[in-house]
């Protein structure tokens, strides 16, 4: 193909002018020319993974403890509090705080088991960098309100990290168990049954209806609006229906055990002073789709730079 693209440019006499043209037509090509990736078969990479522990687990997890040891060197009032609250009864098992060490026990083995770190870091990193947006909305505009008074506090954002990827292995721990019908449907139906499509649509516009009714005494703050603008542009996309509404569901359902500790010992609390307020448990199950769709940018993005990085790269090589 080369030798003919040479032949027609150069003529049969072979001139260099041409081999000359030829470069100018490859180094243009290779700066315009767009390569897209390969399509994405499955609603992110990862899922077919074997489930289980792995090399990597023990790495994980002593990540994550020096992860917790910082923090309690950090900010040690925390720990203190929980440790006190034990320590002066001598019937501690009685007075113990059983649903965080059932929390912090269910984090623990969702960060060891089937650890696999460069999927899981994107993961922790979406759920962190989504948990900020949250919290810094939701502390400035007054809806809820941390017993440290900071606005927000530092602390809560590896834990937004954590709850994303313990959320994402949960529901590959419940979608193993499915039947292979369903799970094939959630892996591979990208515009999904019908069924599914109606209920990922009916249950969206509810959530963010909620939304909007939950938030009303703070529709005039601008931070409302652009959180409301971020949640709509990521659920709107109904891509993999049955997968989302799966990550809704799970989501939901840490969600529950999260906001009844939370709001219950009063790390934080709601405007409503429910305990817990009502719409916060759909919204974990919200988040888990906007962190999922903040991945799948991500990789689309990354995709088109380094395909454009590997068509320049070829293109040099050829030269």
């Amino acid at each position: 193909m080369k030798a003919q693209t040479r032949l027609a440019i150069n003529g049969p006499g072979g001139t260099g002018s041409g081999l000359i043209l030829e470069k100018i037509v490859r180094r243009v090509s290779s700066r315009f020319t767009i390569i897209k990736p390969m399509p994405q078969l499955d609603p992110q990479p990862g899922l077919r993974l074997p489930l289980g522990f792995n090399r990597t687990s023990f790495l994980t997890l002593a990540a994550l403890l020096v992860t917790i040891l910082f923090l309690i060197f950090r900010w040690p009032q925390l720990a203190a509090a929980e440790w006190n609250a034990m320590a002066r009864h001598p019937d501690w098992w009685l007075h113990a705080d059983w649903l965080l060490i059932c929390l912090a026990a269910f984090f623990i083995f969702c960060t060891a088991f089937d650890a696999h770190p460069r999927l899981d870091i994107s993961t922790v990193a979406a759920g962190m960098i989504g948990g900020a947006i949250i919290e810094v909305w939701g502390t400035r505009a007054g809806v809820w309100y941390y017993y440290t008074h900071e606005r927000p506090p530092l602390w809560i954002l590896p834990a937004w990290g954590m709850s994303a990827l313990s959320n994402e292995r949960l529901q590959r721990i419940l979608m193993h168990y499915l039947p292979a019908s369903w799970q094939e449907e959630l892996l591979t139906g990208r515009i999904g049954q019908p069924v599914w499509r109606w209920i990922y649509g009916f249950t969206m516009t509810g959530a963010v209806a909620f939304f909007l009714w939950w938030s009303r005494g703070y529709l005039t703050h601008p931070a409302t609006w652009v959180v409301l603008a971020l949640i709509v542009s990521a659920l709107v996309s109904g891509k993999y229906p049955a997968y989302a509404m799966s990550l809704f569901f799970t989501g939901a359902l840490l969600g529950i055990f999260l906001e009844i500790w939370g709001t219950t010992r009063h790390c934080w609390n709601y405007y409503d002073g429910k305990t817990p307020s009502p719409f916060p448990i759909m919204g974990h199950g919200v988040a888990a789709i906007c962190f999922w769709k903040m991945k799948s940018v991500y990789r689309g993005l990354g995709g088109y730079f380094f395909a454009g990085r590997r068509a320049k790269a070829a293109g040099g090589s050829e030269r």
